[in-house]
């Protein structure tokens, strides 16, 4: 006998339903992984029991006659050669931002401060879209190479205007990915300066496969590497799809298994906010993601490196520096744009984090559960838990811009050269999220209050201010040596000078603390 399976959207006029009502004959595991807030649009339907799938606007869901519970990487492509998907698709790209529903779980707080952006934004009147027709008009594509994600191409006053941009892509469903892309305009970017060959601090990889989960654990180790100079930058030879890239990284970790991978090295959370700094990593003096219109992130209690202000990641000329699992911090979106090479990222929809959470163990753990893990999960171990995952190709010039609760990891196929920074929209709210505490042992996790709304006439916590802006980078070191021989070799004078005194207990060193994003950004941080 077959058994109906009726869905009721009860608000069609949204371009994301609000709502979904099985019937009393419908079991609530006939769609387990699915969260209700983040099904597109559909018309009612009835589906019986023996189909093999239900098409969800391109997100292939597999019925309960099918035990593997999975949602395929199956996206819009069949369906925009429908008249009618992309007649519904170019209205809901003019509806008004202020209809548009927000798919954060909890509600934004409330204040009086949130339209006013302080002193490091901009003029939020001179980026504005003029008029509906201008907003409706974003080009975009779908982009083969990676799964079929949403590309945006905006004009330099589109770019400007970036909530209305996350509007539109919402809009296109870029929520059943978790990510899209930006393609920068011209004039958003200044020229790439020229940078020396260095040799800096950097970080190498172990693998480290875990039993019974199958999932690989990277251990980094701080070490140093060589960075080749601007002139000398060569394209990786690998020129492979991005399953395929997959696949030669998956090779490399089980070649390297519980030893550190040659030549491997990957240059994580330098300095990006001041003109010195950022010269000094070889991007532009001017960040092209900070600052942006309608960034809530202007308004919490501190400012922190990496999260409020820009931070540069650059890997080696060798094939797989790994980026981990992780959920950005504190429910926030990200934007990570690439300078120089290619990157692989592996994106679980953010419509799938409860599913991709229970299959992950979090088990009430805090948020940052997967941070604090370290551990990279190919997938075909994806695929096997039955969590949806998005196979991501980024490519010079462009911006990917991860959606709060995605969950994402990735590698580069050679030299990369890359900076990111998150992005708090006005429906941004912690809420829900469950910030690190004294079990998770991490003296540099991030405190909640830092990121509550500021109160009028408060100070910020300036925690960008504790790193030496004076000092580059890649000189830090030399300064740092020079620094200490001086004062050994004042130590000894004083020791020849000064008569013989009595033994004084040992003291602790002071050191100086750099704040690490998420508390283990070297293992994580993209």
């Amino acid at each position: 006998m077959e058994t109906a399976v009726h869905f009721d959207f009860r608000d069609s006029s949204n371009p994301v339903a609000q709502s979904i009502e099985p019937n009393e004959k419908t079991s609530a595991s006939t769609l387990p992984f699915l969260e209700p807030a983040l099904i597109p649009p559909m018309a009612e339907q009835v589906v019986s029991q023996g189909l093999r799938h239900i098409d969800l606007e391109g997100v292939e869901v597999v019925s309960a006659s099918d035990s593997s519970g999975i949602i395929h990487n199956q996206n819009q492509k069949d369906l925009e050669e429908d008249a009618n998907f992309s007649d519904r698709q170019e209205a809901e790209a003019t509806q008004s931002e202020d209809t548009l529903p927000s798919l954060d779980r909890g509600e934004s707080p409330s204040t009086d401060s949130l339209s006013t952006l302080n002193s490091d934004s901009f003029d939020e009147s001179a980026f504005t879209f003029q008029d509906a027709e201008e907003k409706e008009n974003v080009d975009f594509e779908r982009d083969s190479g990676s799964d079929d994600i949403l590309r945006l191409k905006p004009t330099l006053r589109q770019w400007k205007d970036f909530p209305s941009l996350l509007s539109f892509a919402r809009a296109h469903n870029a929520e059943l990915d978790g990510c899209f892309k930006i393609v920068l305009p011209d004039g958003a970017l200044e020229a790439i300066p020229e940078k020396p060959a260095q040799l800096v601090d950097a970080n190498a990889f172990t693998p480290q496969l875990l039993r019974p989960s199958r999932i690989w654990r990277v251990n980094t180790k701080p070490t140093t590497g060589k960075f080749p100079s601007s002139s000398d930058i060569k394209e990786s030879t690998f020129t492979g799809t991005t399953t395929e890239a997959a696949k030669r990284l998956s090779k490399i970790f089980s070649k390297s298994r519980n030893r550190q991978i040659r030549d491997v090295r990957y240059r994580v959370d330098v300095p990006a906010w001041s003109v010195e700094q950022r010269l000094a990593a070889g991007v532009p003096g001017k960040s092209p993601l900070h600052p942006l219109k309608g960034d809530k992130l202007d308004l919490t209690k501190a400012i922190i490196p990496g999260i409020h202000t820009p931070y540069v990641y650059e890997s080696g000329p060798a094939f797989g520096a790994t980026f981990q699992l992780h959920a950005e911090d504190f429910r926030l979106s990200s934007l990570n744009h690439l300078y120089k090479g290619r990157k692989i990222w592996i994106i679980i929809p953010s419509a799938a984090v409860g599913l991709a959470e229970e299959q992950l163990g979090r088990n009430e753990r805090c948020s940052q559960f997967m941070r604090h893990r370290a551990e990279f999960v190919f997938p075909e171990r994806l695929e096997r838990l039955g969590i949806p995952y998005r196979l991501i190709d980024q490519r010079p010039g462009e911006t990917i811009v991860i959606l709060p609760d995605a969950y994402h990891e990735g590698f580069s196929t050679g030299y990369t050269l890359a900076e990111a920074k998150n992005y708090a929209e006005e429906t941004w709210s912690t809420e829900t999220y469950q910030p690190c505490d004294a079990t998770c042992q991490l003296a540099t996790a991030i405190p909640g209050d830092f990121m509550r709304i500021i109160e009028d006439g408060e100070d910020r916590l300036d925690l960008c201010s504790s790193y030496d802006d004076d000092s580059p980078e890649p000189m830090k070191r030399e300064l740092e040596e020079e620094d200490s021989a001086s004062e050994e070799s004042t130590e000894q004078q004083e020791q020849q000078e000064q008569p013989e005194q009595p033994e004084q207990p040992e003291q602790r060193p002071r050191k100086r603390i750099k704040w690490i994003k998420g508390g283990m950004s070297s293992n994580v941080s993209n």
